[in-house]
């Protein structure tokens, strides 16, 4: 198995390269707003949540930082204040916000498949399971659990929503 690092690498390969081969007609649904496309720079926190579990894939958007800087963390919900005003240090973001998606994250279904959330130079990708494990709704596709089968299944499925909502 892959190192989270390499997973959130070539899970953000996967997803640039599935937004970069959209249509015209598909870019008009999709690309509301910028941080869906991940575009560089990008740096992601992956938060691992306990009790209950959650995996929270949470991509900052700091043009004076590198793209690709990746960190891990396991936190208890408890300490979800501390993390975040953390994150609003290191990257200049608004605390409210990532509090409310934080609870967001908590409050999934665990028969969830993934949520998306986010705001200004933020956006979260959310698991009630580890989608590495591949025990996930999706993980019988032709790929599996790969982090490009994960980001390819989860930038159409977000596509998908986009064309039914408007």
């Amino acid at each position: 198995m892959s190192t989270w690092e390499d997973f959130v690498r070539a899970f953000i390969a996967s997803w640039r390269n599935e937004a970069a081969a959209v249509s015209e007609r598909e870019r008009a649904f999709l690309f509301l707003r910028r941080e869906e496309r991940l575009p560089a720079p990008c740096q992601v926190e992956v938060v691992e949540f306990s009790d209950p579990f959650r995996l929270a894939l949470l991509f900052f958007f700091e043009q004076a930082k590198p793209d690709l800087e990746i960190s891990f963390h396991e936190i208890g919900w408890d300490q979800q204040r501390a993390f975040g005003a953390e994150l609003v240090a290191e990257y200049g973001v608004r605390l409210d916000p990532l509090l409310r998606i934080f609870q967001g994250c908590r409050n999934m279904d665990p028969a969830t498949i993934y949520a998306i959330d986010g705001f200004e130079n933020v956006l979260m990708l959310g698991f009630p399971h580890d989608v590495r494990l591949g025990n996930w709704a999706l993980a019988k596709t032709v790929e599996g659990n790969s982090a490009k089968a994960v980001a390819k299944d989860l930038f159409h499925l977000n596509l998908g929503q986009a064309q039914d909502y408007y």
